[in-house]
């Protein structure tokens, strides 16, 4: 779900698998303060992530697919797991695992047969702007050696043009796989390229040689094609409109997050996690959540308020935003203690891995 809205596969995805897993009966989790020994006391550090405590309530043959390559990474002794184990085991062995990497082609896979076009009519799209970039890397060629005296100007030129260029593919991919404020993510494009156009536009009054005011006219005309092409959505009618409902329901929920009573359900925490919404569940369980009287027994939890922020499932009231902290934290200890990345949280994810 989350994967699919904004096309980003991060740490988020794995807290929303996890938290489906523990919803379904599948683990348990919960959560300890951080804590040091000294001179034999524990000191705790509220203010550090909490350790996140997993355990596996059923065995782990029976896990598929991307649960399974979680599973293995994670659980790497026995049938329970911390953060803190996770991190020692791979700093002792050296090795790596980015548990987000793991998910990243399987969902990317999954959510291209929901949105992509099946035939791509842009397939051949980059074929006239490739003929007039090499026109014009020629015509410059020749211009910087028949005229010696335009070569710093023209070396401006070019350098400029390139780094508005590289401005605005950021931008075009930006707005190609966004879902939300496109107004705003189309009009940088459209300043980029105008940006781009004005720049040439100067030559015109630079007294500059004709094969110059040529090559710069193939150069920006070919720059700002690309980008324009870059900025088109690949994707299929169909699955524009699914990821734009999953926007507004992500919308939904994050205005629902500002009313003391809104209308969410625990059960939906995984879906939550998957719009990257950990933290404003957190800003709402401290704003509301003395109002909100939980209670949990087992794997349910249940609330006057229809929604206790997380409920005792994951580790106790209002503990939603401190869960998907941690849960991120186990995935960037995972895949940086050898190796020095991260799978960072840029709200993907789905409940169901999509």
């Amino acid at each position: 779900m989350g994967a699919t809205w904004d096309k980003k596969t991060s740490g988020y995805e794995v807290a929303a698998i996890l938290a489906r897993l523990v919803l379904e009966g599948r683990m348990e989790s919960w959560l300890e303060p951080k804590k040091f020994s000294i001179f034999q006391h524990d000191l705790f550090l509220p203010w550090l992530p909490p350790v996140l405590h997993l355990k596996l309530l059923q065995p782990r043959e029976q896990f598929n697919g991307y649960e399974q390559t979680l599973i293995e990474g994670l659980f790497i002794n026995g049938d329970a797991t911390d953060t803190e184990t996770i991190r020692e085991y791979y700093q002792g062995k050296n090795k790596s695992f980015d548990p987000a990497g793991k998910l990243r082609e399987p969902l990317e896979k999954k959510v291209s047969g929901l949105t992509t076009a099946l035939k791509n009519p842009l397939e051949l799209i980059w074929i006239p702007t490739l003929l007039i970039a090499v026109c014009g890397f020629f015509l410059l060629l020749f211009n910087a050696v028949l005229h010696q005296d335009e070569f710093g100007r023209q070396m401006l030129y070019v350098v400029i043009a390139f780094f508005l260029y590289i401005i605005g593919l950021i931008g075009a991919i930006n707005y190609r796989d966004a879902s939300t404020r496109l107004p705003g993510r189309m009009l940088f494009c459209v300043g980029i390229v105008i940006l781009i156009e004005t720049g040439y536009t100067s030559l015109l009054y630079a007294d500059a040689s004709l094969l110059l005011l040529l090559g710069g006219f193939c150069l920006v005309l070919a720059m700002m094609n690309n980008i324009l092409n870059i900025a088109k959505s690949r994707d299929s009618i169909e699955g524009i409109r699914l990821r734009q409902h999953l926007a507004s329901a992500r919308e939904y929920f994050k205005i629902e997050l500002q009313k003391e009573r809104p209308e969410l359900k625990d059960a939906w925490f995984p879906y939550l996690l998957a719009f990257g919404l950990g933290k404003h569940m957190d800003a709402w369980f401290s704003k509301y959540g003395s109002s909100t009287h939980v209670f949990s027994s087992g794997n349910t939890s249940h609330s006057s308020s229809g929604f206790s922020g997380g409920g005792g499932i994951f580790g106790g009231a209002g503990a939603s935003g401190s869960w998907a902290t941690a849960v991120n934290s186990m995935a960037t200890s995972a895949s940086s203690s050898s190796s020095g990345g991260s799978s960072g949280g840029s709200g993907g994810g789905g409940g169901g891995g999509w």
